[in-house]
């Protein structure tokens, strides 16, 4: 094959491929179009990792976490986005408590994570892509109760912003991803103990991460079942991380 015959391929096959694409997104579009409302539950097999400290307490660890996710989105394209979103995780016990170094008795007291969240944003396509561009506002609490008498807990409420993408990768298939950086505006974070309240205000950064491979299914493509690997940084600045990957199942109404 000489070299105009390769640059002819080339484009042949780019158009064609171009064409799939373009086709696999209208099918997506015109079931988003059709079917704008989302609404799913699902649940997640994750890993907990904390390494907080406020002296002269230090609170570390890692352990497996399991938890469930509830939501509703609107995503018509051209339109305004809406969604809301609930998260929970609950560890295994295991982390380990110490005071001045000291590490303290741990009477097998599971953590609990949760996170409530509301994004508002618009639909845009482009190209092979349908983008949602948002900004969020929610609130998450952690409460780790190590023992009746010592544990930490934070709660803040937060600001961000984000976007995510869908891709047609088929007809029955999207790939897709979604970003978002946020900033806890008020909250404290604090060691309780029988004897004393360690408290400091708490307005880190964070950042959340997931790359969703969705699959609909039946005949009008009302169902759809979603796994999405992903990442959630409660702050920048010390270990508060929790990673995994989230089972969920939507209907598309």
């Amino acid at each position: 094959m000489n070299k105009k015959h390769r640059l002819l391929f080339i484009l042949i096959f780019n158009f064609y491929f171009c064409m799939i694409s373009t086709e696999y997104l209208r099918a997506s579009i015109e079931t988003r179009t059709e079917h704008p409302h989302r609404i799913y539950e699902g649940f997640n097999l994750s890993g907990l990792t904390l390494d907080i400290l406020l002296s002269p307490c230090h609170y570390k660890g890692s352990q497996f976490a399991g938890g469930l996710n509830l939501g509703y989105e609107y995503r018509k394209p051209h339109r305004l986005y809406f969604g809301i979103h609930m998260h929970s995780l609950r560890a295994n016990s295991g982390f380990k408590f110490l005071y001045e170094d000291e590490e303290l008795e741990d009477e097998n007291r599971d953590p609990f994570v949760a996170q409530l969240g509301l994004e508002i944003g618009y639909n845009a396509v482009y190209r092979n892509w349908l983008l949602t561009p948002y900004a969020a506002l929610g609130k998450t609490s952690i409460h780790f109760p190590h023992h009746p008498h010592y544990g930490f807990q934070e709660r803040f409420n937060y600001l961000g912003f984000g976007i995510k993408g869908e891709y047609g990768k088929s007809e029955n298939c999207d790939l897709g991803f979604d970003f978002q950086l946020f900033k806890a505006v008020s909250g404290h974070k604090g060691f309780i103990d029988y004897y004393f309240y360690i408290a400091r205000k708490f307005d880190s950064f964070g950042i959340y991460a997931g790359l969703p491979i969705n699959v609909r299914f039946g005949e009008s493509k009302k169902w759809d079942m979603q796994v999405e690997p992903y990442i959630l940084s409660l702050s920048l600045n010390e270990k508060q991380l929790t990673y995994g990957t989230r089972f969920i199942l939507g209907r598309n109404i």
